[in-house]
């Protein structure tokens, strides 16, 4: 589901993660959230649903998920990409 495009431990306390999440046609997945992530899709057309609350997002949208937060992602077309940049505190 996901590739890992970046990591890093420069920035001082904490460690960076930048991922591309990939879902397949019409897939519903909970997305785990370990540190505070920056999100953005990048193509498709999702329904997202974060803490039980819906949060409308269209391609070329951000948005931010706190520590674990409860993410679920549900793909309503052929494929949607969403990119994450996660910060960890060490």
């Amino acid at each position: 589901m996901g590739r890992t495009r970046l990591e890093s431990d420069l920035l001082r306390g904490y460690h960076m993660v930048v991922q591309d999440l990939t879902f397949g046609p019409r897939a519903t997945a909970e997305v785990p959230v370990s540190g505070t992530a920056f999100m953005e899709l990048r193509a498709g057309h999702i329904d997202v649903t974060l803490d039980g609350k819906p949060l409308e997002v269209q391609a070329g949208d951000f948005w931010v998920v706190e520590p674990n937060a409860h993410l679920t992602v549900h793909n309503k077309d052929e494929l949607a990409v969403i990119r994450t940049t996660t910060f960890v505190s060490k």
